[in-house]
């Protein structure tokens, strides 16, 4: 992923049970592709130790850098300024740990940024056996959590349903496209949280048996894109 205006962009690794951030010389340079020694200690900051993984990182606007993963129990989040110092304005010195109310190893895919600057957390919570059902969280642009939000927590029948990718509309509406033990799907959320009853009527569509929608779009006028896998019936 890299930052704005073909700045220096960032890499985001797992190393011998920690998680690091590398930042790498602008495209176009002589230097493209050498680690940025601007970013971090030597083009690289350590987020996490002991087993500590990271799976969302978005860019925000300013090019502060925020990423979402886990450690244990906890769900992390991390945000950092543009030369990977972190944040102060952001949770505890640009942390925050917490033990969401899901029922058990929520793991973000997603993350998202709401029109109002809110954090959108996408992700599967495990809810029995091997079995994972959608979820979704919010938290302010500062780290706190947004309990009348959610967590949300979604299946599609019985199995799993395991999220893709995720867009906002131009009005804050949440896109999600997903595959599902009942085949692939995408569904539609309003800003608060709720489905979107307007779109497919209960805010879901379920379509190709046995599929996945892996990826999606959402373009100047809401409409979407979603491309995936299945065997339509």
């Amino acid at each position: 992923m890299r930052r704005s205006d073909w700045t220096p962009f960032i890499v985001a690794l797992r190393w011998t049970l920690s998680f690091l951030l590398l930042g790498f010389a602008s495209l176009g340079t002589a230097q493209f592709g050498v680690l940025d020694a601007t970013f971090g200690t030597n083009g690289a900051v350590v987020l996490m130790n002991n087993n500590g993984s990271a799976s969302a990182m978005l860019v925000l606007p300013d090019d502060r850098i925020l990423t979402a993963g886990n450690q244990g129990s906890l769900l992390k989040l991390h945000q950092m300024l543009p030369d990977g110092g972190p944040d102060p304005a952001f949770g505890i010195n640009g942390s925050v740990s917490t033990v969401m109310l899901l029922p058990e190893d929520f793991v973000v895919e997603e993350l998202l940024r709401a029109t109002n600057n809110d954090i959108i957390l996408v992700g599967r919570t495990r809810v029995s056996g091997q079995d994972y059902a959608f979820a979704m969280v919010r938290f302010t642009p500062e780290g706190e959590l947004i309990g009348s939000f959610g967590p949300i927590v979604y299946n599609e029948g019985p199995g799993s349903m395991w999220p893709m990718d995720a867009a906002l509309t131009s009005d804050g509406r949440i896109m999600v496209c997903a595959g599902s033990s009942n085949g692939a799907c995408l569904l539609r959320f309003l800003d608060d949280g709720s489905f979107d009853t307007s779109f497919s009527d209960d805010g879901v569509l379920l379509y190709a048996a046995s599929g996945t929608a892996c990826e999606m779009a959402v373009d100047y006028a809401d409409r979407f894109d979603a491309v995936g896998e299945g065997f339509p019936e």
